[in-house]
């Protein structure tokens, strides 16, 4: 399993604040599953309208073709001093897309990504906030393997000392 928990500050109205939560570079494609969590851990001077998003940014790639997915993931805490308190969490293991038109039936619903490689970032801000707005949030983001079977244990060679327990 690949991830980080990380503890993000965010400051006043109309600044976004950045941080990489994780980066993988596997050798082969993989199927994968992800767990996006946050807890917002303290909150002050929040006016009654505000909202505070945290968008999570990927860029994937596969062989030597990347793409760009600009917040496949939001948290959002709010409106307000009433929604925004200190250990009211978001969680997320599965993200929805609108659906790209009316013909389509069922719902866009993504639990599990292919890929090689994976940049995940993070991007939090207040909507509609003081300037003297403050929180700091507990941001989680695991992914692991949906399979993982490496093809090298099928030759009997174990080249991270998976036979002797290290």
């Amino acid at each position: 399993m690949w991830g980080s928990v990380q503890q993000v500050a965010i400051l006043g109205a109309d600044v976004q604040t950045k941080s990489q939560l994780v980066q993988i570079d596997y050798k082969r494609p993989e199927t994968w599953k992800f767990w996006i969590s946050g807890v917002l851990t303290s909150a002050t001077n929040i006016d009654p309208g505000t909202f505070l998003n945290i968008d999570i940014d990927l860029t994937i790639g596969l062989g030597r073709s990347t793409v760009a997915i600009p917040s496949f993931s939001r948290l959002t805490w709010g409106p307000g001093v009433a929604s925004i308190q200190p250990n009211v969490i978001r969680q997320c293991s599965t993200v929805e897309f609108p659906k790209e038109n009316t013909v389509r039936v069922s719902n866009n619903v993504v639990d599990s990504l292919v890929f090689q490689n994976l940049q995940a970032e993070s991007r939090a801000a207040f909507v509609e906030s003081a300037a003297t707005a403050r929180a700091s949030v507990q941001l989680t983001m695991f992914w692991a393997p949906e399979v993982h079977i490496r093809p090298e244990w099928f030759l009997q060679h174990f080249p991270g000392g998976e036979t002797t327990g290290v």
